[in-house]
């Protein structure tokens, strides 16, 4: 199996995304903070089963920030990172998570190709489950700080020019991961 990983680009294509992101988090209406700037889509078989969004503005981390501003503040002043976006609304098509498109998407969306296709590389925070930044941690070598936890989820923070192995962060879209990407890889496999 193929696992593409591309922007969207076009308006049906962001619907999609939105569509997907909306099921699964069960959001009825647009969120009160906005939809992401962009999309990252995982397709497989040419079937949206993945996506992620990019906020370059204060996305919906901001609830989470009072008791975790200083954590927050410190770990990007230690990263010298002047500036920030965050990835959001990570959803996986219903009936597909144990596949591992969560952590293939993540990982590529952690990419110079989506993060910063022309100039600078932010840091990045994303609030999501401890599992998917373990194993991006443990199949990618890509390393995160947390900066605090809240119900189920970790908000975590990383400097992709740091933190990101160059085979990921040198990554340009679209990428297209092999069917050897599903098993248990080292290190993320990109074919040509």
């Amino acid at each position: 199996m193929r696992f593409v990983v591309c922007e969207a680009t076009t308006e049906d294509e962001v619907q999609r995304c939105r569509k997907l992101a909306a099921s699964v988090h069960q959001i009825a209406a647009e969120p009160a903070d906005g939809w992401p700037d962009r999309w990252l889509m995982g397709l497989a078989e040419n079937q949206l089963v993945a996506t992620i969004g990019l906020t370059r503005r204060e996305g919906c981390v901001r609830w989470f920030l009072g008791p975790h501003a200083f954590s927050l503040a410190q770990a990007l002043t230690e990263a010298d990172a002047r500036e920030l976006v965050e990835l959001r609304l990570l959803a996986v098509a219903p009936g597909l998570r144990g596949y591992r498109f969560a952590r293939l998407l993540v990982a590529v969306a952690y990419s110079r190709g989506f993060l910063a296709p022309s100039g600078h590389v932010p840091a990045v925070i994303q609030f999501g489950p401890p599992a998917v930044f373990r194993a991006l941690e443990r199949l990618f070598q890509v390393q995160t700080k947390l900066v605090g936890r809240c119900g189920d989820g970790e908000l975590r923070v990383l400097v992709p020019e740091r933190d990101v192995p160059r085979p990921i962060l040198d990554q340009v879209l679209p990428a297209e991961l092999g069917a050897a990407a599903f098993g248990r890889p080292r290190r993320l496999v990109l074919v040509s």
